[in-house]
């Protein structure tokens, strides 16, 4: 449950980014902390316009420490992953009509689209790389 967890967490903030201001202040953003972007990446899995699966090499420090190894690969019942997606909820950026209000970080469109996706990457991947 804890590896959902986190792998949701940063979903949720890449997704809270792109509310925010769109890809490119999302990628700015990310950019703009110290190795949070690997150098090294691996395949995209799936890519629909702006959206995609990927696999990347892990960052090698978080907090000045080694960043653990992953438990990849894993199986995630993807029924279970897209009720865990639909439960994520984040406060509605500025300059977006939904202002100070609570709103679900995935659409039931976007997780029909992503939750099979996220599961088959997650049994893909192994511990030195992030989806």
């Amino acid at each position: 449950m804890q590896r959902v967890l986190h792998i949701l967490s940063s979903l949720c903030l890449c997704s809270y980014l792109l509310l925010a201001g769109g890809p490119a202040l999302a990628l700015d953003l990310l950019d703009s902390v110290k190795g949070l972007i690997p150098r090294e990446e691996g395949g995209v899995l799936w890519s629909d316009h702006q959206q995609f699966v990927k696999l990347i090499s892990q960052d090698g420090m978080q907090n000045n420490q080694p960043t653990p190894e992953n438990s990849h690969p894993t199986r995630i019942n993807t029924d279970y992953l897209a009720r865990v997606m639909a439960s994520l909820h984040t406060s509605a950026p500025k300059k977006t009509p939904a202002y100070g209000n609570i709103v679900r970080v995935f659409s039931d469109q976007e997780i029909t689209v992503l939750a099979a996706r996220l599961a088959d990457a997650l049994a893909r991947a192994n511990r030195n790389q992030d989806v």
